[in-house]
This record gives structure tokens, C-alpha cells and sequence, in this order.
């Protein structure tokens, strides 16, 4: 048991999960960030350096799952540390904020113990749902101290992001849901962008959507696909936000 944890833990491509915590924690700070330094009443309080640890083992629990077939024995522990940093004074007794940090670890919880088939086509629409709204949501509510329904439509084009980018780490290339997930995803969100306005900067987005779509449907053994498309993703997040 000892010797197959050592295995497992030389396994861990210690390069490749910085950069892909990197990646995660620029997404999901950059647009409420951005959202936040155009309201007047916005602060940017030491909690939100809390909220950033929070993320952080977020992002490497999802890392360590989608990595390892959606079976990590070194998850269980950047779990319980986003469990321990939900309760902690982050939320500063606010109950809408405690259960919006807590549905990512408990869905990350419920796959990694295997409670439910998850790596599926529905797994993937709630954690594009959860990634979206749960933690930019947590960071644009700290910053401005109220959360209106005018941000939460900017997260819009952002959950069909994330439903595109994040299929190849739920479904299976083989299962025509994949080609029918992300290709809706990507004709929608392209829709999206076009209605907001159209500029060299969206069609550079459109033009990325199109290259990522085009390279899961055609390089389904691209090693780091979740790093790959997470970059792919951020890119596009800078673009159009």
C-alpha cells in the first residue's frame, strides 16, 4: 500500500499542476476582478487572500482527478483543505456564501470517493455549472459586498466555455454525446460573443473556440488535454472580458 502511494505520488507532474493551478486561479479571479474594479463601492480585503487559497486547492483537486482518471488518493487531502477553508472566516458567517464554497468540494468529494458516476455528460455540466458561478461569484460578492444579476449574466458565455473545454476530461471521445456537448457549447457561445459586439478581439476568441473544438475532435491523445485547453480557455477569457 505504502510502495503504491510513493508510485503514485512520483506520478504527479508537480510542472504541469502549477501551471494548470495558474491557469484555473487566473480565470475564475480575472473577471470578477475586472467586474469589481468598476464599482465604486468595491475593497479588496485580506479575505480574498483566503478565498485564493480556498481556489488553489480547488484547482489542484480538480487537477489530481482529471489526471488520474478521476481517482486520486492525494485529492482526498486538497478536499479537506477547501472543506476547513470554506468554514473558516472567509465567508464571515454569510450562509449564501458557505454553500456556494462548499458545493465544489462536495461534488469533487462525491467523485473522488465514487459515491455516483459522475464522468459523464452530466458530471460535466454540473462542475461547468459549479466553476462558473461558485467561486467568481464568492470573489465579486466579497469585493462589492452585493451581487447582482448583471454580473451573473457575464458568467454566461463562461459556463459554455467551460462545458467545451472540460468535455474531454468527462466524456469519452468514443461517446457521440462529446461531439454533440461540445459542439452545442461552442455554437452557443460563439452566438453569445457575436450578439455582445463583434471586434478583432472576438473574432481572435471565436477563432480559438474553433481551433480547440477542432483539436479535441482531432487529437483526442493530446497529452496535459486539461492544461491545454484550460490555457485555451483563459485566452479566451481575456479576450472577451
Amino acid at each position: 500500500m505504502f510502495t503504491q502511494l510513493i508510485s503514485r505520488w512520483r506520478e504527479i507532474n508537480w510542472k504541469v499542476l502549477i501551471i494548470s493551478l495558474i491557469i484555473q486561479l487566473s480565470i475564475w479571479f480575472y473577471i470578477p476582478i475586472r467586474y469589481a474594479k468598476g464599482v465604486s463601492t468595491a475593497t479588496f480585503e485580506f479575505n480574498l487572500w483566503l478565498v485564493g487559497l480556498y481556489t488553489a486547492t480547488i484547482a489542484i483537486s480538480s487537477f489530481l482527478i482529471f489526471s488520474s482518471n478521476f481517482k486520486s488518493p492525494f485529492a482526498m487531502l486538497s478536499i479537506l483543505a477547501s472543506f476547513i477553508l470554506a468554514f473558516s472566516g472567509v465567508i464571515k458567517g454569510n450562509l449564501t456564501l458557505l454553500l456556494l464554497l462548499l458545493l465544489l468540494p462536495i461534488f469533487l468529494l462525491i467523485v473522488q470517493i465514487g459515491f455516483a458516476q459522475l464522468k459523464n455528460e452530466y458530471g460535466l455540466i454540473i462542475y461547468s455549472l459549479l466553476v462558473t458561478v461558485s467561486v467568481p461569484a464568492t470573489i465579486a460578492f466579497m469585493s462589492v459586498h452585493f451581487l447582482s444579476w448583471s454580473f451573473i449574466q457575464t458568467l454566461i458565455p463562461l459556463f459554455f466555455l467551460s462545458s467545451l473545454f472540460l468535455t474531454p476530461a468527462f466524456v469519452e471521445k468514443n461517446n457521440f454525446i462529446f461531439s454533440i456537448i461540445n459542439t452545442v457549447s461552442a455554437i452557443i457561445f460563439i452566438i453569445l460573443v457575436l450578439t455582445q459586439s463583434i471586434s478583432v478581439r472576438s473574432i481572435l476568441a471565436i477563432l480559438l473556440v474553433v481551433l480547440g473544438w477542432f483539436g479535441m475532435h482531432n487529437f483526442p491523445n493530446m497529452k496535459h488535454q486539461y492544461v491545454t485547453y484550460s490555457f485555451l480557455e483563459l485566452l479566451v477569457v481575456l479576450l472577451i472580458y
